[in-house]
C-alpha cells in the first residue's frame, strides 16, 4: 500500500496526459516519441502543461468548503473505506444525489490511500477535461480565438462564484453540458466537414449526454437541453446531406439513442433508490403546485416563495459575484441583460447572414432554455424546499448561475470563434498570453481561500483524532460546537469516517445566541440528559460560560472549560446521567 500510495500522482498524470492527449489532437493513437505534426505537439504541450500546473498548484490541498463536509467528500470517504454505495442510517445525508462523480473519485482513490490533493486534482481536470473538448482538433487559426473565448469564460465562471478547486459539481454540470453543444455545433457546421466527421461528432454526444445526467438531479433537464437540440439540427440540416442511405439509417438510429440515452441513466438510477425506499429530489416534482402557486391568494406560503423568486431575479444579489466582486450591483437580469447586449453586438458584425441566423437561433434558443430552467427551479422551491423566505439558505444563486456558466461559455465561445476570424500573428500570440494567464489566475487564486478555511479546520481535525484514540469504534457520539452555524460538526462528521458515524443533531443547544440564531436549538438541561441516554459519549468542540451555566452540573472531572475535550456517558445506579471527562 506505500508503494501504491507514493506511484499515485504518477499513475494519475499517466491517466490524465495519455487519453487527453489522444482526444485533444484529434488522433486515435499511442503518442510517438517523434511527434511531427504541428497539431499533436500542441495538444500534448497544452494537456501536459495543464497537469502539471494542477499537481504543482494542488498536490498538497485539503477541502474547505461547507457543501465538501456535508456531502461531496464525504461520500467519496465512505466509498472508499466502506466499497459500497450508502444506505439509510449511516453517515451520508444526501443519499438521492446521483454520485456518477463520487464514483469516478472513488476509482481513482482506489489506486492507494485516500488522499483530498487527489480529489482536487482530478475534479479540476475533469472540468478542464471538458473544456479541452471544444477545441479538439482545432487548426492553428482556430485555436488561439477558441482558446480566448474558453479563457474568457473561465473567468466569466470565476467572476460568478464559480469554482474549478472545490468538489461542488456546479461548474462542471454547466461546462460539461455547454462543451457538448460547443463540440457538436463546431464540428458539423464547419464547410470542410465529411459525412464520418458529422457522424462521428454526433455520436460523441450519446456518452456526453449520460455523463451530465450522472453529475448532478438537475443534469437530466441540461442533457435534454443539448440533446433535443442537437437531435433537430442534425435531423434536418445533416442527415438530408448524407450521400449513402445506409448512413441516413445508421444517423437516424443515433438520435434515437441519444434522446432516450439520458431517460434510461435517470431511470436506472430511481429505481436504485426506490429498491432502498429513499425518494428523490428532482424527479418528482409535482408541476400541479407550480401552477396552484402562481394563481393563489397573495397571502399563501407559496404565493410568497413565487413573488421572493422573481424578485431576486431582477434584484441585484451579492450572492451571485465572487466575494472580491460584490460591490458591483448585478442581478440575474443584468446578467442576462449583458448576454443579450453581447449577442447583438457580434451578430452584427457578421457579414454571412447563415452564419449570423444561425448565432441568433442558438442563442435565443438558449434564452429561452434558461427560462424554462428558472421555472422548473421555482418548482423545485415550492415542492422540495422549506418556504420560510431563504430560498434554499443561499442556495438560489448558485443553483440559477449553473445554467449562466454553460450559456455563458457557449456566447463567448462562438463569439471568439466568428468575431476574431481575421487574426494577424500577433494578435495571435496576445491571445495565447492572455488566455495562459487567466487560466492560470484561475488555478492559483482559490489557495487563498483554503488556507483561510484550513485554520478553522485544523483544530477539529486534531478533536477527531484524539476522538479516535479514546472512543471505541461504532460508539454513538454527540458532537457539540456552540453558537455556530454548523460548519465545525460537519468537518468533524467528515473527519470520523471510518471510525465512526456521528449522528446529524443539533451541535449547539440551549438559549439561542439572539434572534436570528437558526442553528441553536432552545433545549433544557433535563431534556438532554434524557436525549443522553441513547449516546456513548459527548466530544465538545467549543462550549463558553453560558453553557456550563445551564449544563454544567450535568458533568463531573471536568478539566477543560475553555479547550476541547471528551466525555464518556455513564449513569449512577439510581438512573441519574452524568459526564465523564476522558483523558
Amino acid at each position: 500500500m506505500g508503494l501504491l500510495a507514493q506511484a499515485k500522482w504518477p499513475i494519475l498524470i499517466a491517466l490524465a496526459i495519455v487519453p487527453s492527449y489522444m482526444m485533444l489532437s484529434g488522433r486515435i493513437r499511442w503518442p510517438r516519441w517523434t511527434i511531427t505534426d504541428v497539431r499533436e505537439k500542441l495538444a500534448l504541450y497544452v494537456i501536459s502543461g495543464i497537469t502539471i500546473a494542477l499537481f504543482v498548484c494542488y498536490s498538497n490541498f485539503t477541502l474547505a468548503i461547507w457543501d465538501e463536509f456535508s456531502h461531496w467528500g464525504t461520500i467519496v470517504k465512505y466509498l472508499h473505506f466502506n466499497a459500497r454505495l450508502p444506505s439509510p442510517g449511516g453517515p451520508i445525508r444526501f443519499l438521492d444525489y446521483i454520485p456518477g462523480i463520487s464514483l469516478f473519485h472513488y476509482w481513482i482513490q482506489s489506486f492507494a490511500t485516500f488522499d483530498e490533493d487527489a480529489l482536487v486534482f482530478t475534479q479540476s481536470f475533469v472540468i478542464f477535461s471538458t473544456l479541452s473538448v471544444t477545441i479538439q482538433g482545432s487548426s492553428n487559426t482556430q485555436l488561439p480565438r477558441r482558446l480566448f473565448g474558453l479563457s474568457l469564460a473561465v473567468g466569466l465562471i470565476y467572476s460568478l462564484n464559480g469554482s474549478f478547486t472545490s468538489l461542488f459539481v456546479d461548474t462542471m454540470l454547466g461546462l460539461s453540458w455547454a462543451s457538448a453543444i460547443i463540440y457538436y455545433f463546431s464540428k458539423t457546421c464547419g464547410t470542410h466537414s465529411s459525412d464520418k466527421e458529422k457522424l462521428i461528432a454526433f455520436g460523441a454526444i450519446v456518452p456526453l449526454s449520460a455523463f451530465v445526467v450522472l453529475i448532478k438531479a438537475s443534469g437530466i433537464f441540461f442533457s435534454y437541453s443539448a440533446a433535443g437540440l442537437i437531435a433537430l439540427h442534425f435531423l434536418i440540416f445533416v442527415v438530408p446531406s448524407l450521400k449513402k442511405a445506409p448512413t441516413k439509417a445508421l444517423a437516424t438510429c443515433l438520435c434515437g439513442l441519444l434522446l432516450v440515452t439520458p431517460m434510461i441513466v435517470a431511470k436506472s438510477w430511481v429505481h436504485y433508490l426506490s429498491s432502498i425506499d429513499i425518494s428523490t429530489t428532482v424527479y418528482s416534482a409535482d408541476p400541479a403546485i407550480f401552477w396552484k402557486a402562481l394563481l393563489a391568494d397573495n397571502a399563501t406560503p407559496e404565493s410568497k416563495t413565487v413573488r421572493l423568486f422573481i424578485e431576486a431575479l431582477f434584484t441585484s444579489s451579492r450572492a451571485i459575484l465572487h466575494p472580491v466582486l460584490r460591490s458591483i450591483p448585478l442581478s440575474v437580469a443584468g446578467l442576462v441583460m449583458g448576454y443579450i447586449l453581447l449577442i447583438i453586438f457580434v451578430s452584427r458584425k457578421i457579414s454571412n447572414s447563415q452564419v449570423r441566423y444561425g448565432y441568433l437561433l442558438l442563442n435565443g434558443y438558449l434564452f429561452l432554455v434558461g427560462m424554462i430552467y428558472c421555472a422548473g427551479l421555482l418548482n423545485l422551491y415550492l415542492t422540495k424546499f422549506p418556504m420560510d423566505g431563504t430560498l434554499g439558505q443561499g442556495s438560489y444563486a448558485r443553483y440559477v448561475t449553473t445554467y449562466f456558466y454553460g450559456w455563458g461559455a457557449v456566447l463567448f465561445y462562438f463569439s471568439s470563434d466568428i468575431f476574431l476570424k481575421k487574426l494577424t500573428i500577433k494578435l495571435s500570440g496576445a491571445l495565447y498570453a492572455f488566455s495562459f494567464v487567466l487560466l492560470g489566475l484561475a488555478l492559483i487564486l482559490p489557495l487563498k481561500y483554503r488556507d483561510f478555511h484550513r485554520e478553522v479546520r485544523d483544530p477539529i481535525r486534531t478533536l477527531a483524532e484524539n476522538t479516535k484514540t479514546l472512543v471505541p469504534p461504532n460508539s454513538k457520539v454527540w458532537f457539540l460546537q456552540q453558537e455556530s452555524d454548523g460548519f465545525e460538526f460537519w468537518v468533524f462528521r467528515y473527519e470520523m469516517i471510518p471510525h465512526l458515524a456521528v449522528p446529524e443533531i443539533s451541535w449547539s443547544i440551549g438559549e439561542p445566541y439572539s434572534k436570528g440564531d437558526l442553528w441553536t436549538r432552545n433545549v433544557t438541561a433535563s431534556q438532554w440528559r434524557d436525549e443522553l441516554r441513547s449516546f456513548d459519549y459527548v466530544v465538545i468542540g467549543r462550549a463558553d460560560p453560558k453553557f456550563w451555566e445551564q449544563f454544567g452540573f450535568l458533568f463531573r472531572n471536568v478539566q477543560h472549560r475553555d479547550g476541547q475535550a471528551i466525555y464518556k456517558i455513564n449513569q449512577t445506579l439510581g438512573g441519574e446521567t452524568y459526564l465523564d471527562e476522558v483523558n
